[in-house]
């Protein structure tokens, strides 16, 4: 980045204007992140901070199989439309499909999903689990109404 010039737009957020120059192309590119809070001072959300639904932290345990191979998992967080578990296995990856086996927790019922691995946070160490984001694809009506009622 070159240059940050702040600004202020009529409905009063904050944008910032930046130029970019690459030393590949030596092209100069101005671009506009707006707006990034509101008159409030609170970061608003945007396409790229927008989540769909709100997370709520779980500890339980988890199953993840995909119909070869089971590993055992600690789930971390779930909203709606996914859960966050930490798994021992570096296998898995972004876009495959598996199933999901979540222990109950709290008012939560134990309950089964297929689910699509849409993250995976690598780690350097690989003794550490690693951190996977799975999107719900399937859920039963009863599972996706107490998902409603407990997670918002």
């Amino acid at each position: 980045m070159k240059d940050q010039i702040p600004g202020d737009n009529s409905s009063g957020s904050r944008y910032v204007i930046a130029t970019a120059i690459t030393d590949v192309m030596k092209v100069t590119a101005t671009f506009c992140v707006w707006p990034l809070c509101n008159r409030s001072g609170k970061k608003k959300k945007t396409i790229f901070t927008a989540r769909q639904f709100d997370r709520e932290k779980l500890q339980t345990k988890v199953l993840v199989h995909d119909n070869l191979s089971l590993w055992k998992g600690e789930a971390f967080e779930i909203s709606q439309g996914g859960i966050g578990v930490m798994l021992e296995n570096h296998l898995i990856i972004p876009g495959q499909t598996v199933t999901l086996h979540i222990k109950a927790a709290g008012k939560l019922p134990a309950f089964n999903a297929v689910c699509e691995v849409v993250s995976k946070k690598f780690e350097t160490d690989r003794s550490k689990p690693i951190e996977y984001g799975f999107k719900f694809l399937s859920l039963t009506s009863e599972i996706q109404n107490e998902l409603r009622k407990q997670v918002g």
